[in-house]
């Protein structure tokens, strides 16, 4: 029974499993609130019950641990209300950013998030398997951009990510198929597919077994590369420890994410949020499971089938895939294409926004 927060310990916000937006069916992880100002306004929900008024925009549901945020045009807030809060109220019918939008599909018994946005060519935009990785966080600079240039993106959650449910199969080889699925539940006929990381192996994995695949982009993807020199098998294996032994805590994030993008100025404590929400609770007992589960099956060898037309992007200054690995990938790719950008981390979307977008558009339009 979900009820009006009462408690006085402000540290609560850190332990919550996760926080949870609502308007009609559809998910606003973040809000209009935003997660930054979600923790002002819990403090100010626990001096109105301190002061005996009833706290509007927030209840607490015990058996979830988890916050739920009412959207500001559902509650009866007073302008003077809505402007101590720092939010507006929506106009009627006013369209919400892609980035606030949010659907749920049901794909192989799994309730599926994701984000579309735009009209065009279908393109799947799938991320990696860092801790924090989701649709909303890996995508946030490029769903927009690439949906203006006339492209119609579905960015989704894979299972255990985000805010899709966690599977009972976590292994990789499940989230390739649930990713085939999630198409084949949006009735696709043929669709590009830009992944990063982790996500650019499943991207090449439906490349070479569905025909529906038209061109990939394929973003810093250690997993997916040949192996290198012992030097990049030590840069990979150290960045790989590392995240698997990550446990969930802001400042954890932050170091996590300083090292993920080169542009240190681009870690905003609201990334740092972000990041930490969705990589807690449930999210957090899906990294410990994954730990278990098989190792990607290696696709090295067929490579060279691939025929599709594919674009390769990686940063010069990635702690986790050198450079060297994206050269030995552009090599066994036939039709491929290659930008190595400097100042640029493993996050290429993040470091080159500007330059990733264009580069992408150009490549599937």
């Amino acid at each position: 029974m979900a009820r009006a927060i009462a408690s006085e310990d402000a540290s609560l916000l850190d332990s919550l499993g996760s926080i949870v937006d609502r308007e009609n069916e559809n998910l606003l992880p973040f809000g209009d609130f935003g997660i930054v100002a979600l923790r002002d306004l819990y403090l100010k929900e626990i001096g109105a019950v301190r002061a005996g008024r009833d706290p509007k925009g927030v209840i607490r549901d015990e058996a979830r641990n988890q916050l739920i945020v009412i959207p500001a045009w559902e509650l009866n807030l007073t302008e003077a209300e809505l402007a101590e809060r720092n939010v507006a109220r929506r106009p009627e019918h006013s369209p919400m950013p892609a980035l606030e939008q949010g659907r749920y599909v049901e794909v192989d018994g799994i309730r599926t998030f994701y984000v579309h946005a735009g009209d065009g060519h279908p393109v799947l935009l799938i991320h990696g398997a860092a801790p924090g990785a989701c649709s909303r966080v890996n995508w946030k600079l490029n769903i927009d951009p690439l949906a203006a240039a006339r492209l119609s993106v579905y960015a989704f959650d894979q299972p255990g990510f985000g805010h899709t449910a966690n599977p009972d199969d976590y292994s990789l080889e499940y989230r390739v198929a649930h990713a085939r699925a999630f198409a084949d539940s949006l009735g696709l006929e043929r669709f590009h597919l830009v992944g990063n990381s982790v996500g650019a192996y499943i991207a090449a994995r439906l490349g070479l077994e569905d025909p529906r695949v038209g061109r990939l982009v394929l973003v810093s993807s250690s997993v997916l590369a040949p192996k290198g020199s012992a030097d990049a098998n030590a840069m990979a294996t150290s960045h790989s420890e590392e995240l698997r032994e990550f446990t969930p805590s802001r400042d954890r994030v932050r170091a996590m994410t300083m090292k993920t993008l080169f542009k240190t100025e681009l870690v905003s404590e609201e990334l740092v949020q972000e990041r930490f929400a969705m990589s807690s609770g449930p999210r957090f007992e899906a990294q410990l499971k994954r730990r278990d589960a098989p190792p990607p099956r290696p696709i090295v060898d067929q490579l060279r089938d691939l025929r599709t037309k594919t674009l390769i992007l990686w940063g010069s200054n990635d702690r986790g895939a050198a450079v060297e690995r994206a050269l030995l990938l552009f090599k066994l790719i036939p039709n491929a294409e290659l930008h190595v950008f400097d100042r640029c981390g493993h996050w290429v979307q993040w470091d080159q926004a500007d330059r990733f977008n264009r580069l992408v558009a150009d490549f599937l339009t």
